[in-house]
């Protein structure tokens, strides 16, 4: 099954559910994390709880405050509408609610990889160091190494005819 990911790539879906980039010679980086992006995403999402819990009391309390409990008792209609109302703002606030858990989570998710990359990163940078220092040494015991050689062998001869 063919499937689009956030950015738009063909990505496909195996049976096992594991998704394989559609674009095998595409390079991406850090496993797709943007972590720019998932705060503009929590702050979004954020945003969109801050003004519709609001939307969502004023309209319910305005729908009631013009149709009172005894209206709704005695016309069936409009209770039903009034049930109606009732659940599109209760869906409202509970999608608020939920986008303000969701902001607080990207913000969490965001901080965290960032920590991460910033510790792989010092880690590469550790490796990198470390290689480089060993392909100095290697460079070093190869053009000195012929004369290192022939010190150690004088030094044995040495100590072989001293001993004799």
């Amino acid at each position: 099954m063919l499937e689009l990911d956030l950015d738009g790539v063909a990505a496909e879906r195996r049976r096992d559910g594991h998704v394989e980039d559609g674009d095998a010679g595409s390079q991406r980086g850090w496993a797709d994390c943007d972590e720019g992006r998932i705060v503009t995403a929590g702050k979004n999402l954020t945003s969109y709880s801050d003004r519709e819990s609001p939307i969502a009391d004023r309209l319910y309390t305005g729908i009631i405050a013009i149709f009172t409990e005894e209206a709704q008792r005695n016309d069936k209609v409009m209770a039903g509408f009034i049930l109606d109302i009732d659940n599109v703002c209760a869906s409202i606030a509970c999608s608020a609610d939920a986008a303000k858990y969701l902001g607080t989570a990207c913000a969490s998710v965001a901080s965290a990889a960032k920590s991460a990359k910033d510790d792989c990163r010092k880690s590469l940078e550790l490796l990198n160091a470390i290689i480089t220092s060993y392909e100095a040494d290697k460079v070093a015991a190869h053009v000195g190494g012929g004369k290192l050689r022939r010190t150690v062998a004088s030094i044995r001869w040495s100590a072989v005819n001293s001993a004799t």
